[in-house]
């Protein structure tokens, strides 16, 4: 094997490897979906761990920002008070064509988002096919999508 077969190799695994582990960070800590207004898409990966959000965000090419949090009774953590702040990170995305080739790039490794993945490609493609005019209106399976992306990102929905 020369030399440049080999760098070849080690950049489709590198590429591979990323795929699968942005997969993984979509499906345990990330979420795909619609902004209310206008339908923005986007796909977002949030934690407390800078480092793994700043790997997310290099994979998703866009860059890390700074989330406050307030912890709840609900989720009171060890001896901190309710209206404590907790930093948490966040990488995301909005980009409608590199969401678009992101999602198909992870989808068959995705397992819990599979579906949010899916739907969100479609709704990157219906977008794609309309003028910028007819973008700010919305078409009935955008809203479809929409609706169904909403239900999927409830709490305790499976």
């Amino acid at each position: 094997m020369t030399e440049l077969e080999y760098d070849l190799v080690c950049k489709d695994m590198k590429y591979l490897i990323d795929s699968v582990w942005l997969a993984c960070a979509i499906d345990g800590e990330g979420t795909i979906s619609l902004q209310v207004n206008h339908y923005t898409p986007e796909i977002s990966v949030t934690g407390t761990n800078f480092a793994f959000v700043e790997k997310a965000a290099k994979i998703m090419e866009t860059k890390v920002s700074v989330v406050k949090r307030q912890f709840t009774e609900k989720y009171r953590i060890g001896n901190r008070e309710p209206d404590r702040w907790a930093i948490c990170y966040s990488a995301r995305q909005r980009s409608m064509s590199k969401i678009k080739a992101l999602l198909e790039r992870v989808l068959p490794f995705l397992i819990i988002k599979a579906c949010h993945a899916k739907l969100m490609i479609e709704f990157c493609e219906l977008r794609e096919n309309k003028t910028y005019c007819e973008v700010f209106g919305r078409s009935p399976r955008e809203d479809e999508i929409f609706l169904k992306l909403k239900e999927l990102n409830r709490k305790g929905v499976k």
